[in-house]
């Protein structure tokens, strides 16, 4: 299992959570790959725009391949 780690610094804190919360919109669309494990957000304790997201991936291929047919 691999996990891939985003960092994003966002001007609207409430969309980004509602989106890349553990229900939102891109655990959505990567729920279609049974190679997908879930993903973790967690908010900077210090920048308080700042968050990090971690995508649990069987590997990096299943990753890169869903990347590839999905966008």
């Amino acid at each position: 299992m691999i996990q891939i780690i985003w960092q994003f610094d966002v001007a609207d804190m409430v969309a980004f959570e509602k989106i890349y919360g553990s229900k939102g919109l891109w655990v959505e669309l990567f729920q279609q790959s049974p190679d997908y494990h879930g993903t973790v957000l967690l908010k900077d304790c210090k920048i308080e725009s700042r968050y990090l997201t971690i995508d649990r991936w069987n590997n990096e291929t299943a990753f890169q391949q869903f990347k590839k047919t999905t966008f």
